[in-house]
């Protein structure tokens, strides 16, 4: 993919909603992290050369997951969309705002089969959606309300629509969540830990036994360390970082983490076991999931490696943003021939695929939809119409 000027940028869906109500109507694409089963990859190096594999030549999308491409039309009575998660490998959960009532938005499903988009409900209140988390039951909508300063979730039936406040959690609700049957697990954004909330009408939010101390990854996965990469130290040198500094005179200066400090345990909070991270040898900056993790190497280079060390390979660009792995898939960015241009590539650490766009679309959902991380969702502009076709990558389709 090659994206000009504010399109190959993956940040927050605040920024997105800023940029466009700026006018600015940016393409993002857009990733879901989510935990995924993986087999070893066979190109993987032994453990002791300490030699890390390069990624295979990038392919286009359709080339490199055929069975994980689509491309469907939308309609063009709406204003925008934004492409917010995948329940499953043809549905796509998406927020449409009405072309003259951008106070009404609603949250859809889309069928890419069929191209079929199905409405679900309006958005509760007027003001800004930051984020969206879904599972095969709820949509959990974290808003904030025009003028207000705090914010507010609620729940989303996908079966009938009813809209429903979470109560008791509000600013206290970080980042990443999951949703498992009616429980909504989140990490704590003022007091660290993980906590759970009852779906759909919220209560008092409990802490998860064991979860004191730990940051949460991956439900049911917690670390001993943030999960996000970026520090202060490391502003000058992260793509991301220059690209928000270059285009929107942002330098993000005000990241607090000592990211250079590896993450060195994993922990299950549902079963109690404890995964070793070791990294390779010269690896800083690693945060792992439960089957990857990224850092970088003595080099300064971004890479990819097992929890237990092995499988070290080098990722073909540097990775978006400043959050923690994405298991199986890492979305990179890696500088085009023509300035404040960048290409987007998708790097499959299981084979070491790399596919890159056509388009900014790739939805990303690893694993099972209830545990969904944080992701930056794609938004498109049809203020002069929707003609052109949607097309991108469901990993979650890949096999």
């Amino acid at each position: 993919m090659r994206q000009t000027g504010l399109g190959p940028a993956l940040i927050a869906l605040a920024l997105t909603a800023f940029l466009a109500a700026c006018g600015a109507a940016p393409k993002l694409a857009s990733v879901l992290r989510s935990p995924l089963p993986v087999a070893s990859p066979s190109s993987s190096p032994s453990p002791s050369s300490g030699a890390p594999v390069s990624a295979a030549p990038a392919k286009q999308l359709r080339a490199a997951w055929p069975g994980a491409f689509f491309s469907v039309r939308l309609p063009d009575d709406k204003s925008a969309y934004a492409l917010d998660d995948a329940l499953d490998a043809t549905h796509l959960v998406v927020t449409a705002w009405p072309a003259k009532r951008a106070d009404k938005a609603s949250i859809d499903v889309l069928d890419t089969e069929t191209g079929k988009l199905r409405k679900v409900a309006t958005m509760p209140e007027a003001g800004m959606l930051t984020r969206v988390w879904v599972s095969d039951r709820y949509a959990v909508l974290v808003t904030l309300p025009s003028g207000a300063e705090s914010q507010r979730i609620w729940a989303v039936s996908l079966d009938d629509g009813h809209v429903t406040e979470v109560k008791g959690v509000g600013d206290a609700m970080g980042s990443p969540a999951a949703i498992l049957g009616d429980t909504l697990y989140y990490a704590s954004a003022v007091r660290g830990g993980v906590f759970r909330v009852g779906l759909p009408g919220g209560g008092t939010p409990e802490p998860v036994e064991g979860s004191q101390g730990l940051f949460l990854v991956s439900w049911p996965w917690a670390a001993d360390q943030s999960p996000a990469n970026v520090s202060p130290s490391d502003v000058s040198s992260d793509v991301m970082t220059k690209y928000l500094a270059e285009v929107l005179g942002n330098p993000l200066s005000d990241l607090s983490i000592d990211a250079k400090v590896n993450q060195t345990r994993l922990i299950n909070l549902e079963t109690g076991e404890v995964r070793p991270v070791v990294p390779a040898p010269g690896v800083t900056h690693l945060r792992c999931g439960p089957e990857w993790c990224r850092g970088r190497d003595a080099a300064g280079r971004d890479v990819v490696q097992r929890p237990n060390g092995t499988a070290l390979a080098l990722l073909p660009g540097r990775p978006v943003g400043g959050d923690g792995p994405i298991d199986r898939f890492f979305i990179v960015l890696r500088p085009a021939s023509t300035a404040q241009e960048w290409d987007t590539l998708v790097y499959d650490a299981r084979t070491g695929t790399t596919g890159l766009g056509p388009t900014s679309q790739v939805i990303d959902a690893g694993g099972a939809p209830t545990s969904g991380l944080a992701r930056a969702p794609y938004l498109i502009s049809c203020s002069d119409g929707c003609d052109a076709p949607l097309s991108g990558v469901n990993l979650r389709a890949v096999r």
